[in-house]
């Protein structure tokens, strides 16, 4: 483990000091989108689920109850998440 930790800083200090970093992007992997978006994750999946039609009546009772229930602190991530997410330009298929 010592020996990963020890090549993931080298290649840190390497990108910090050349500037090379990755170009911006939409993220890959499950992982990457659930660390780059965890509120928009957290209300399409906490609160537009497989039972939505068992919990609300309608579409606009979901994101009231998410922002009802959720820490204010928290629930503020998600304006600039859902911001972020429109601005990477995704086609439908994306």
């Amino acid at each position: 483990m010592q020996a990963w930790l020890l090549t993931v800083a080298d290649h840190l200090r390497r990108s910090l000091s050349e500037g090379a970093v990755p170009p911006p992007g939409a993220p890959r992997t499950r992982g990457e989108w659930q660390a780059r978006f965890p509120e928009l994750g957290q209300l399409l999946g906490g609160w537009f689920s497989q039972d939505f039609g068992e919990e609300f009546e309608e579409h606009e009772e979901a994101p009231r109850d998410y922002l009802d229930t959720s820490d204010r602190t928290v629930a503020a991530r998600l304006p600039g998440e859902l911001h972020e997410l429109l601005a990477l330009g995704l086609a439908e298929e994306d």
